[in-house]
């Protein structure tokens, strides 16, 4: 069973919380979660994270499940069709408009 990239998975929360302006000492304090996890989730070090801790940090950061997971990269979006979809749902907004 596939489990996600815990390395990739601590980028892109960085990368969510920089895009934010905030430190890691604010992500912390709007989470609930301990600075040094936070710490620990941004360099990759823990493994098993909480579906809770997760999704926390999901709505906190504003960034969907797939981005973090990096479902959203484009190896990812040909293989499960998402792109597909994107272009479909462009082309429709488009049409509307």
């Amino acid at each position: 069973m596939d489990t996600y990239d815990s390395v990739f998975l601590g980028e892109r929360v960085r990368r969510a919380r920089m895009a934010h302006g905030w430190k890691q000492k604010e992500l912390a304090e709007r989470t609930g979660v301990p600075q040094g996890n936070i710490s620990r989730i941004e360099r990759g070090q823990i493994q098993d994270m909480h579906l809770s801790r997760f999704i926390t940090l999901m709505r906190t950061l504003n960034v969907s499940a797939d981005y973090l997971l990096g479902f959203d990269t484009p190896e990812h979006a040909a293989s499960n069709g998402s792109s597909q979809s994107r272009k479909r749902a462009k082309r429709r907004t488009k049409e509307k408009a």
